[in-house]
């Protein structure tokens, strides 16, 4: 687990490109709402720890390993959650994020493009959620 500030492009392979790039944006001086990133593994009470520092609510994210590239994006893939507020809460969410990897669109979209089932990671972020009136995407 590592907080969102300290994380950078290089970190991608192990927290997933949403995550490093969150990291970036901070780094970068850019706002962005603070929260932590979890690699593919992490105990219950580690995520209900970071949780508590953080607050709530907060947004759930899935941060797949190499979701984007060339060929194949994955965005809208695996699973977010918002408004979640309550450590059971988050970790049951971040759960669900891991689970999403096999969901059943993500196994069918990666047969399609033919990359492997077996040997895929994911990372989830948890990110203070703020009351927002606009929200947008940017690809560059």
């Amino acid at each position: 687990m590592r907080q969102l500030a300290d994380l950078r492009a290089a970190d991608e392979a192990e927290f997933g490109g949403k995550s490093a790039n969150l990291g970036e944006l901070m780094a970068a001086g850019l706002r962005v709402p603070d929260g932590f990133a979890l690699a593919g593994a992490a105990d219950d009470a580690e995520v209900a720890a970071a949780y508590a520092k953080v607050g709530g609510p907060v947004a759930v994210r899935s941060s797949a390993v190499g979701e984007d590239s060339a060929d194949a994006t994955f965005a809208g893939m695996q699973e977010t959650f918002l408004n979640v507020q309550g450590a059971g809460a988050v970790v049951d969410a971040v759960r669900r994020c891991w689970a999403s990897l096999f969901g059943a669109r993500t196994i069918a979209y990666r047969a399609t493009r033919g990359l492997p089932q077996a040997g895929m990671d994911i990372a989830v972020v948890v990110q203070r959620q703020i009351a927002s009136t606009r929200s947008g995407v940017m690809f560059t």
